[in-house]
């Protein structure tokens, strides 16, 4: 059941506008983030708060 006070149509466009970003910045990074040879994983607190973020905090500083 929806609630009568959100307008599910509006927060749809908002997320397809969002997941249309993320993949025009996904792609325009594609290039950079081949040449990035790391070894250790970026965390995940940091990968949710920057989806697109390319090097962990110690390797950013």
């Amino acid at each position: 059941m929806n609630h009568p006070e959100v307008d599910i149509a509006a927060i749809r466009q908002r997320l397809l506008a969002l997941q249309a970003e993320l993949r025009e910045e996904s792609a325009s990074s594609e290039d950079s983030r081949e040449c990035i040879e790391y070894g250790e994983w970026i965390g995940a607190k940091r990968l949710e708060w920057d989806p697109v973020v390319l090097k962990c905090i110690e390797c950013a500083a």
